[in-house]
């Protein structure tokens, strides 16, 4: 279960960090 879960947290920073980017 960790396994996805850190999956999902890297992909959920990244598609924070592509948002910030985005401003």
């Amino acid at each position: 279960m960790r396994f996805w879960t850190t999956i999902t947290l890297i992909l959920v920073l990244s598609a924070i960090g592509l948002t910030l980017r985005d401003r």
